[in-house]
């Protein structure tokens, strides 16, 4: 755990929230992150799907954090196992969409309709792009599982 968090530490701490990094970047990130939580939640299981020709598109740093925290805090913290979470991307047309989805068996809240760190990172999108160019939705599904799915302009490096 000591190396894990000592490699997640300084990725953290080098990207500037008013930044915009590789979205492969990102991912690194989430993944050093979620890497860090399967040591607590043994029977977590990742998926991180990204094309590869999306690891060149620019996204505000950051802007997964906190969904992804509230997958591990809300959707796995004391879910019964095996829990997952589940972080996509994929381009529509000049539409870049990012998605975290929890298998939803945790503790969390049984409305959708989202929290501080939602409300921040919708702000943020809001602030970078234009409130007209992106999109921000929280929906928990029949089945118990959380869907967030984010939507902004696709740019690649």
């Amino acid at each position: 755990m000591v190396t894990k968090l000592a490699r997640c530490l300084p990725l953290g701490l080098a990207a500037d929230p008013t930044d915009k990094i590789a979205l492969a970047a990102e991912i690194d990130l989430q993944r050093t992150y979620l890497e860090i939580e399967q040591l607590r939640y043994q029977d977590l299981i990742v998926t991180l799907s990204v094309p590869e020709d999306l690891a060149d598109a620019i996204v505000p740093a950051l802007i997964l954090q906190p969904i992804v925290e509230n997958a591990v805090k809300y959707g796995v913290a004391g879910a019964p196992p095996p829990a997952s979470i589940e972080v996509t991307a994929w381009a529509a047309g000049d539409r870049l969409i990012l998605e975290v989805i929890d298998s939803g068996k945790g503790k969390g809240p049984t409305a959708s309709a989202g929290g501080i760190g939602l409300a921040n990172v919708r702000q943020r999108l809001g602030l970078i792009y234009g409130e007209g160019a992106t999109a921000l939705s929280a929906t928990r599904l029949a089945d118990g599982s959380f869907h967030v799915r984010l939507e902004f302009p696709l740019e690649i490096a």
